[in-house]
């Protein structure tokens, strides 16, 4: 009968997507259970106003585990008519709506709503957020330059996680840009990026495989690829096989290493319980990448691979 009842049922759902969608060993049974969460919060508290973040969680679950995108779109497209929403929750239930076409391929309707998200919102979160995901759907599309042009406004944002990934795709675009006449190295990984973001794996590892096979010389590149690779295998849960393409694109000692060393030092602390080669990740981490997104986690996880916060140690 709590005022806070409708909150906190609403919000424990979202708790256990994150941690399902954070947690290495999660498994189908898991996310079977997480659907039932949503069903069973949505019947009780209804489809309204209130509920908006579960609909757009149940929707992406739809379409990106279960490849239900019909049902997903009619979720957010019947939350898009709630006309007590708050502009800010439309907003989210747009870009989530345009993610599902991305899903299903239709790169135009996702490009328009991201574009009506960013228009709305210029100076907002959810705006940076809806450009780097347009910026995104252009670099799927071939058109690297433009995408470009969106990704460098967005390296000055002020959510680190968007100007991180922006730099990053940046980067990875003008690095790539021009090496050869037709960019057939660069559309090829855009393809498979785009491959990969549809959770379709087959073909985005068909794709990766294709440029080490086709541009063994495109330096650039290849830790690019390699990375993506360590992070198909780690979904699939074989982590001896990430950590060696992890390691491939730490040698090329590029922007990806300390996202790279960070990823390894994960799995070697809390899948392979092998703490010494976990404390090594993250100490490179902290002695030669202090700028690192990933700098304060990881200097977190050494100082209790330390032993810093024993209770028994003086």
């Amino acid at each position: 009968e709590s005022y806070f009842y409708k909150l906190a049922r609403s919000k424990t759902v979202e708790v256990l997507n994150k941690k399902i969608d954070e947690d290495p060993l999660s498994d189908n049974e898991d996310v079977d259970a997480l659907r039932k969460n949503y069903e069973n919060a949505l019947k009780e508290l209804g489809r309204n106003s209130y509920t908006m973040d579960l609909i757009r969680g149940y929707a992406l679950l739809l379409a990106f585990h279960y490849n239900d995108t019909k049902n997903a779109k009619r979720e957010l497209q019947n939350a898009l008519k709630q006309s007590r929403a708050r502009d800010t929750e439309l907003a989210k239930c747009k870009i989530s709506l345009a993610d599902i076409y991305i899903k299903e391929n239709n790169i135009w309707e996702a490009t328009l709503l991201y574009g009506q998200v960013n228009y709305d919102f210029k100076e907002d979160i959810i705006g940076y957020e809806a450009k780097f995901k347009s910026a995104k759907t252009y670099f799927y599309g071939g058109d690297f330059e433009w995408a470009k042009t969106q990704l460098d406004v967005l390296k000055a944002s002020t959510t680190k996680l968007i100007a991180n990934d922006a730099l990053q795709l940046s980067v990875l675009i003008s690095d790539n840009l021009g090496l050869d006449s037709s960019n057939a190295a660069l559309k090829l990984y855009a393809k498979a990026d785009l491959y990969n973001y549809q959770n379709n794996d087959s073909l985005a590892s068909a794709c990766y495989d294709s440029i080490l096979e086709l541009f063994p010389e495109n330096m650039t590149l290849l830790d690019d690829v390699y990375f993506m690779q360590a992070k198909i295998h780690s979904k699939h849960k074989k982590w001896r096989d990430a950590i060696e393409r992890y390691q491939k694109a730490i040698e090329y000692d590029d922007l990806l290493k300390d996202d790279a060393l960070y990823e390894m030092g994960i799995i070697y602390q809390d899948i392979l319980n092998e703490p010494d080669k976990a404390f090594s990740c993250f100490e490179e981490i902290i002695l030669k990448h202090q700028d690192s997104f990933f700098a304060f986690e990881a200097r977190k996880r050494f100082r209790t691979l330390r032993g810093d916060f024993d209770e028994k140690k003086p």
